[in-house]
């Protein structure tokens, strides 16, 4: 199923997962990219790798060198901003099971970024990205699952996602992972979450219902 709109995911974004990204693959954190291009100077700008690089690494087996590279070409600060190539780079870190590139190339089938949008490969992409352990990558899957959009609804998978999502650091998956539990026994999230306590209410230490409803969850399955 291919899906047309160009506006940079909208049509994602009340029904759909809600993607850190959803603005598009080139507002990702600083962190997800090297600190030069590989194969350049650091400092270098608008220098093109060689074909000698370029032939190297497409028929190695260095993922991360083919994810960086992809990822240059999509930011456009070392190197000239070139979407197509940025997207073939990341496909073939893809194809060697690199998890960053298979989620980034799922944002970019989103968004339409150098590539044909498609709900059929950001989910395919989604999960491959899952299955290797991004968290960012549960946390969106778990939410289409627990929705419904896109996939099948599936509370039980969405749940397994999202808890897994949340023990590696994305916070975010605590309050959907509420709103999933809320679904699946019919009652208010947050009373599902209060509902263990003699008060009702959320203890004084925990700053936010969804730390408190981590708490609960961790506790309770």
């Amino acid at each position: 199923m291919s899906w047309a709109p160009r506006d940079g995911g909208a049509a994602f974004g009340h029904q759909g997962a809600p993607s850190p990204h959803a603005a598009g693959a080139r507002n990702l954190p600083d962190s997800w990219f090297a600190s030069s291009a590989p194969g350049h100077a650091a400092g270098a700008r608008n220098q093109k790798p060689t074909k000698k690089y370029l032939s190297a690494i497409e028929h190695g087996e260095d993922a991360d060198s083919l994810y960086q590279l992809g990822l240059e070409y999509l930011r456009g600060k070392k190197l000239t901003q070139n979407t197509k190539l940025a997207a073939h780079y990341l496909r073939l870190a893809s194809a060697r099971s690199h998890a960053r590139a298979e989620y980034v190339m799922a944002i970019l089938h989103k968004t339409g970024e150098g590539v044909l949008p498609s709900a059929h490969k950001y989910v395919l992409f989604l999960q491959r990205a899952s299955r290797h352990g991004l968290p960012v990558a549960q946390l969106e899957l778990g939410v289409l699952n627990a929705r419904g959009f896109l996939v099948p609804k599936d509370l039980q998978k969405a749940k397994k996602l999202l808890l897994t999502a949340g023990n590696c650091g994305e916070t975010g998956a605590w309050k959907e992972l509420v709103l999933v539990l809320g679904t699946q026994y019919r009652v208010h999230p947050l009373r599902q979450v209060l509902s263990v306590t003699t008060s009702g209410q959320v203890p004084r230490k925990h700053t936010t219902d969804s730390e408190y409803a981590k708490q609960r969850i961790l506790t309770n399955g």
